[in-house]
């Protein structure tokens, strides 16, 4: 159990801190429920220090482990929506608040001129019908999480704005006059007197149905993962210039052998873009017979004579080196899936990880992207967009995986990679 930090550098509660670290992550890892699968929970202040659970009729108690909720008026009609982020379920959620009644709101933005520009730590306090309300601009709340900056106000339908003050950063007190009830409004530091703003909408529409899954998910690294000089060795033609597609199959799995046919019969293509195919069998090492026998009738036979590829018998250190591989690469613990390929670059990193059938011409077309030449971060995407940073590897923990599975070689290969990094110095 991870509980408080230890206080004194190795020592035997260290240890234990450190070993139940581990343990939490591989439970996460395996899909388990962080909060034991208790639903979020919502409640309403309805004053004199009571509040009422909403969080059924309200949609928010979804099963999923919430980790941040941020609030803003997303839609623009002067009620608060919420983003939701998950950590098991849906990354993001958007819950619109739809509710029925539309009733006064005052929307106000403020910015600093001797203070800070976003005016953190300001404080408003608007008077209506005779009740006070008081907020105030916060750069951050809850876990991780940044709420809007626009400070937002619910009034009785029936009440009449009279005052707004907010107090500076720094101390200093002032009026503003001209706010008006539902409208958002730009509060300037010395100003005085409150601006309008355009009216924004923003929504976003409901999808019809849930999208469909593919028989095959790509995912592109965004920081190539090197494999060992002894594995490149072991499986590569070393003479060979280009990338390799190393695809994992097994005799007992259907998908693995129409996709092995499928291989071979564009083995040409795939020799003229100079990726080598790499099929690696992963049944055990008791009948390799009937693992040739298969190869040779659903995918030899299709080949071209010129661009020919041979499929490999693994060892069981075979098996668990992919299995650690597939484990970092994908973060997910139990049985690795078949079949799965790995496109391999010029340099010898895996640069995309198949999980399913591939295709062939989606595989040529990330060989003649990814596979030649190394490309920045940038690019290296699943989906449209750009990235502006790297992922550090954790190369202690793969080296450390390795280890557990009596894998030495190659945990010494990621331990002198760790040892190399800038975040061992």
């Amino acid at each position: 159990m991870a509980s408080h930090s230890p206080t004194e550098p190795e020592s035997e509660s260290q240890s234990e801190y450190a070993d139940g670290w581990r343990d939490i992550s591989r439970l996460m890892d395996s899909g388990a429920s962080w909060s034991g699968n208790e639903r979020n929970c919502a409640y309403v202040n309805v004053g004199e220090r009571r509040f009422v659970d909403v969080s059924a009729v309200t949609g928010l108690d979804h099963v999923q482990d919430g980790r941040a909720v941020a609030q803003t008026d997303w839609d623009g009609d002067g009620d608060l929506d919420m983003w939701l982020k998950s950590r098991n379920g849906q990354q993001l959620r958007l819950l619109e608040n739809r509710q029925a009644g539309a009733r006064p709101f005052v929307a106000l933005r403020l910015r600093g001129t001797t203070c800070n520009r976003d005016a953190i730590g300001a404080r408003v306090e608007l008077v209506a019908g005779g009740a006070t309300y008081v907020q105030e601009v916060r750069a951050g709340e809850g876990y991780l999480a940044q709420s809007s900056s626009e400070l937002l106000f619910g009034v009785p339908a029936s009440a009449e704005l009279e005052r707004v003050t907010v107090r500076w950063p720094g101390g200093a007190s002032e009026r503003f006059e001209g706010v008006q009830l539902g409208r958002h409004q730009r509060l300037i530091q010395g100003e005085g007197r409150a601006r309008l703003l355009a009216k924004r909408e923003s929504s976003l529409p409901a999808p019809s149905a849930l999208p469909t899954l593919d028989a095959s998910k790509r995912v592109v690294l965004r920081t190539p993962l090197p494999l060992p000089t002894a594995t490149q060795r072991r499986f590569f033609d070393s003479g060979r210039p280009g990338s390799r597609l190393v695809n994992l199959w097994a005799t007992w799995c259907a998908p693995c052998i129409a996709e092995l046919g499928d291989l071979a019969q564009r083995s040409a293509d795939l020799a003229a873009a100079q990726v080598e195919v790499v099929p690696l069998c992963l049944d055990a090492e008791e009948s390799p017979d009937a693992a040739r026998r298969l190869f040779e009738q659903n995918a030899a036979a299709r080949m071209s004579a010129q661009a020919a590829f041979a499929s490999r018998d693994t060892t069981e250190t075979d098996r668990a080196f992919f299995e650690v591989l597939f484990e970092h690469l994908i973060a997910a613990r139990g049985a690795m899936p078949v079949p799965t390929s790995f496109l391999v670059d010029a340099l010898g990193r895996v640069v995309v990880v198949y999980l399913g059938p591939v295709d062939v011409d989606r595989v040529l077309s990330d060989a003649a992207t990814f596979g030649a030449d190394p490309q920045t971060t940038a690019v290296r995407g699943s989906y449209p967009g750009r990235w502006f940073f790297g992922m550090p590897r954790d190369w202690a923990g793969l080296s450390r995986a390795f280890e557990e599975r009596g894998l030495t070689v190659a945990s010494k290969f990621y331990a002198a990679l760790h040892r190399r990094s800038p975040a061992s110095k």
